[in-house]
């Protein structure tokens, strides 16, 4: 069965992905699974809301021509006496749950086979997710961690992945992999195309090499072109050839570790520096649709707002104010292209004043009235 990301189109029928997180019917309710753990097919008599709070989650829907999984990585509404199943990935996962008002959540224990076994050939465990993602103007993430390695291959455009407290830069032609655990949201401001492959491996031999920017190796460049056009395949030895050119891919590049790495834009700084800086991304990514000011966020992470400010300016170029702003027109702007809320409900929830508010600030970024804008996204 073939993980899918999440798309209101291929739920036929059971669901609704929603326009945002934080949709709820009722008080959400957080559930905990483990891998170790018994598996359960749920349902409800009305609407149930679910979106993902830790570690990395599948959500399996019982169709009547089979299960479906997809990546639970956003928010999704499912339609009354749906049955579904959640998966950790990995060791663990928790969710967010919300119910209509006065429903009650029925189980029976499933007694499918919902995920693979594990192989345990050589350096790599699970390939967990493979996605290649094409988007013609802007791109935004708000942020995830996951106990997984992610590696990301630019295939044209440049991809900004906030990672570790820096912004590493990504352009067309370059690798990198993610630390296992390490908070990271993406964002691109043009067209921009690139492959993402979550996996594990049986030791820490990429830790080295993690969190940083590097030329694809000239021995990869085979293996990424034929995993991009192999990535799709369901025969029998599919998952095996993934992992193989997977594994060549790594080899590639642990052997190039001795050229020169691209240098981050900023200098390095201090660990502590890091960490700061990476609480205070996640506290934005989380409150995106509040207004945030200086002084809570400084007052959050335990430091001045000067202090706040330099390192804002030291470790992404930019005063955390400007960041901030980029952050709420990023999720506007992405809200305005699913187009299923009107402009006076995303000002709403996103915290502005009134309409004429929302829209003076987003053309002040943009460029564009939000109407101009979704104008000009329009699917073609």
């Amino acid at each position: 069965m073939q993980m899918q990301i999440l798309n209101t189109n291929d739920l036929r029928g059971l669901g609704t992905v929603l326009p945002f997180s934080g949709a709820a019917l009722s008080a959400p309710v957080s559930m905990a699974f483990r891998s170790d753990g018994p598996i359960y097919r749920w349902r409800a008599s009305k609407d149930v809301v679910l979106d993902y709070e830790n570690g990395m989650a599948l959500l399996v829907l019982f169709s009547p021509e089979g299960p479906l999984m997809f990546y639970l990585d956003r928010t999704v509404q499912l339609f009354p006496g749906t049955f579904f199943s959640i998966v950790p990935l990995d060791a663990s996962c928790t969710i967010r749950l919300s119910m209509t008002p006065g429903d009650t959540l029925e189980k029976e224990e499933c007694s499918e086979e919902l995920l693979p076994a594990s192989p345990s050939r050589l350096q790599v465990e699970r390939i967990y997710t493979c996605f290649y993602q094409e988007y013609e103007g802007d791109f935004y993430f708000r942020g995830e961690r996951h106990i997984p390695y992610e590696l990301t291959y630019v295939d044209h455009g440049t991809l900004h992945t906030l990672v570790n407290g820096s912004d590493l830069v990504l352009r067309e032609g370059d690798i990198a992999i993610i630390a296992r655990n390490d908070w990271h949201m993406q964002y691109s401001e043009s067209a921009v195309r690139f492959l993402t492959v979550t996996f594990k491996l049986s030791d820490g031999a990429l830790d080295h090499i993690v969190n940083k920017a590097f030329s694809l190796p000239s021995g990869a460049r085979s293996p990424v072109n034929r995993f991009l056009q192999q990535r799709n395949d369901n025969d029998s030895f599919s998952y095996d050839y993934l992992e193989a050119l997977l594994k060549i891919v790594l080899i590639e590049l642990l052997r190039s570790t001795t050229a020169a790495v691209r240098l981050p834009v900023f200098p390095a700084t201090s660990r502590a520096e890091n960490q700061i800086m990476d609480q205070a991304l996640q506290i934005i990514a989380q409150n995106y649709h509040h207004p945030i000011s200086l002084k809570a966020l400084a007052r959050e992470v335990h430091v001045s707002v000067p202090y706040i400010c330099r390192l804002f300016n030291t470790h992404l170029g930019i005063p955390p104010g400007q960041y901030i702003t980029k952050v709420r027109m990023e999720e506007c702007k992405d809200l305005l292209r699913q187009g299923t809320l009107s402009m006076g409900d995303i000002a709403r929830h996103m915290g502005f004043s009134s309409p004429q508010h929302f829209s003076r600030q987003f053309k002040q970024y943009c460029g564009l009235t939000p109407s101009e804008y979704t104008k000009a996204h329009q699917p073609r």
